[in-house]
């Protein structure tokens, strides 16, 4: 898989450097190995002048020259030793059952550590892991939880959070794998209508605020937003955006979420409604960063639509090649097998036909780099035939998996689990999947052949809750997705599908920097 992201800028414009900082390796070059006549004393005397000269600038201008602030380091920046994930406070509604389940794998070496989740705006723990292998659920969190890594669990772990709604706003099921922080955030297919409505959840898991800039993309380009995009978000707090309160547009829709100043972990969160009548509602993770080559993995089986969604965030028109991995070995979904996408636009395909119910990856090439994500929706009538609220499930461009892939949530009760794995590259490979109980004794564990360029799925069960852990060879092109589905009498069609992620990719914590002009 390419991840060529070459030629392709983020669709934040540059921000213009503050007056007074100097440019980085700029500065007067020493005059020492240069022949010039000047004696020691000459040299003393040219460096104090200097000084008296530097004080008298500074006296002239006052505040106008600001001190020079470092820039500060990539996201992707290891402090070994530390790690964390931000888990999005649950909908409200008291027709929902929220959870949170975070699990720390075992590793090669097991080594000490701690796995802690706190809440935003509080320095009280709401649960702590202190063993590896094991896991621990979180039932009914009532705000954003910040889950940290620490020494020999900083590379080992990973958490989700479930929704179960009956009714109401929240009808359906609301699962994701809890996110990582960052500088850039795109998710692709949201919507700013009733009909089609999406809310980000933004958190900042450092001391110091940060600065979110919102950017829109839509059929005809971008969308500008009345006002200006900025968002602050304190330290360590969360904030919910409604994009229906920032722009009034149709259409396929893309918001790249930016930190300007520190770093964010963001997720949004989907609702469909016809008239005051729920039509489901899903969490929508942010895609993988857009490239010439991506992979939307855990595509569900069975009958209801399939619409995908493309977004082109660079300056240059894309043509992007759509194509299906499925159990068969690749191939090009029926009426579905391109979309030109405009520069900095987002695009829609229906693909639910030319998949034929079969469960699958998608792989979008373009010359110019891209990324998407699909919406799968369920049956509105259960296997009786009687008629349900439908619901929908969201599934995401992701990376491939490194090694080891853990995913929280098996053997929940009331749900069936659908494991999708798929495989790009020319050779088959094996992989090893292993589930495991919270205890952390292992309850099943399955070799699996995937064909080149082909999906395979297998049904996941325990009698106990669980978690999952996906064994691949290193850069073997692998991706899994979990599906869940609502079983017995429910009133609603409930879906939701988890990406499965490597830990060990998680976000690597940086050390809070003080910047004395963050609060002037």
């Amino acid at each position: 898989m390419s991840n060529d992201n070459e030629g392709w800028r983020p669709v934040a414009e540059p921000r213009t450097p503050q007056r007074g900082t100097r440019a980085r390796g700029a500065g007067p070059r020493g005059a020492g190995s240069q022949g010039g006549g000047l004696s020691e004393a000459g040299m003393r005397g040219a460096g104090v002048l200097a000084v008296v000269a530097g004080i008298a600038v500074l006296l002239g201008v006052g505040t106008l020259l600001r001190p020079a602030v470092a820039d500060s380091p990539p996201a992707q920046d290891p402090v070994i030793g530390r790690t964390n994930v931000v888990c999005p406070a649950p909908p409200g509604g008291g027709e929902a059952r929220s959870m949170v389940q975070a699990v720390a794998n075992h590793q090669a070496e097991d080594r000490p550590g701690q796995l802690t989740a706190t809440p935003v705006g509080s320095d009280k723990d709401a649960f702590q892991v202190t063993e590896a292998g094991k896991g621990i659920i979180r039932s009914a969190p009532k705000s954003t939880l910040i889950v940290t890594g620490e020494r020999g669990l900083a590379t080992a772990s990973n958490a989700a959070t479930l929704t179960n709604g009956s009714g109401g706003a929240n009808a359906g099921l609301l699962g994701a794998t809890c996110s990582k922080p960052g500088n850039s955030h795109l998710f692709v297919g949201i919507g700013a209508r009733a009909a089609w409505r999406t809310e980000l959840v933004i958190t900042n898991p450092d001391d110091t605020p940060a600065q979110v800039d919102l950017r829109f993309l839509g059929a005809e380009g971008q969308v500008p937003v009345p006002g200006g995009p900025g968002i602050e978000v304190a330290g360590r707090q969360s904030r919910v955006v409604g994009v229906d309160s920032l722009i009034d547009v149709d259409g396929p829709l893309t918001v790249e979420v930016v930190a300007s100043r520190g770093r964010v972990a963001a997720m949004a969160r989907d609702y469909r409604t016809k008239g005051d009548d729920p039509r489901g509602a899903d969490w929508h993770p942010a895609s993988a960063a857009p490239g010439t080559e991506v992979i939307i993995p855990g595509v569900p089986d069975g009958a209801g639509a399939r619409q995908l969604a493309v977004v082109n965030p660079g300056r240059t028109a894309a043509t992007v090649q759509i194509a299906a991995l499925g159990q068969q070995g690749e191939f090009v979904p029926a009426g579905g097998d391109q979309v030109d996408v405009p520069p900095e636009s987002t695009a829609l395909v229906d693909l639910g036909p030319g998949l034929v119910e079969q469960a699958a990856a998608i792989k979008l090439t373009s010359e110019q780099p891209v990324t998407g994500s699909l919406r799968s929706d369920a049956p509105s009538e259960d296997a009786g035939g009687d008629k349900v609220v439908p619901d929908f499930a969201v599934q995401a461009a992701a990376a491939p998996l490194r090694q080891v892939g853990v995913l929280p949530f098996i053997g929940e009760s009331g749900l069936e689990s659908q494991l999708v794995l798929s495989h790009v590259g020319a050779d088959p490979v094996e992989v090893t999947v292993e589930v495991i109980s919270l205890a952390g004794v292992e309850v099943r564990s399955e070799k699996i052949s995937i064909a080149a360029s082909s999906t395979v799925s297998r049904s996941i069960s325990s009698p106990l809750p669980a978690y999952l852990v996906v064994r691949t060879p290193d850069n073997a092109g692998v991706y899994a997705g979990l599906v869940q589905r609502a079983t017995g009498n429910s009133d609603v069609a409930g879906i939701t599908s988890f990406a499965v992620s490597s830990p060990d990719v998680a976000d690597r914590i940086r050390p809070a920097s003080y910047d004395p002009w963050s609060a002037r």
